[in-house]
């Protein structure tokens, strides 16, 4: 038996075990985020949400929406685009520059309201927490 040098066999069984445990758990986390559908629920969110900063413009009325929202998002509007902050979605909606509409960043918690609110030429965001009956 030859004792001089290091077995090469056990670093790189080494490193193929950590690679499969890597692969492994990107494929789990994946699996696991198609079979929930919570990337397909957020996608459906960020575009129902830049669909209605579309057509809130060509309103002839005032109008109220309101969002429940299940999940903790961090949303931020700035000059014709919506961005959901940490999820790399984001919708670029036809910017009206007659409207006035506060570009910021905005937290929704999970069980608060996303209140939307387009009065004359300007478009308000607000979040609001859901009270106790």
């Amino acid at each position: 038996m030859d004792k001089k040098g290091v077995d090469t066999r056990t670093v790189l069984w080494t490193f193929y075990i950590l690679l499969v445990l890597i692969i492994s758990y990107v494929l789990y986390t994946f699996i696991e985020d198609s079979a929930s559908g919570k990337a397909l629920k957020e996608k459906y969110f960020i575009n129902d949400l830049g669909l209605n900063f579309d057509f809130l413009p060509s309103l002839n009325h005032d109008l109220e929406i309101k969002y429940n929202i299940e999940d903790d998002y961090k949303i931020q509007f700035s000059d014709g685009k919506i961005t959901l902050i940490g999820k790399n979605l984001d919708y670029n909606y036809v910017q009206d520059e007659n409207f006035d509409v506060p570009y910021r960043e905005i937290e929704a918690k999970n069980g608060s309201k996303l209140i939307i609110n387009k009065k004359d030429n300007t478009i308000l965001i607000n979040t609001k927490e859901n009270e106790i009956k």
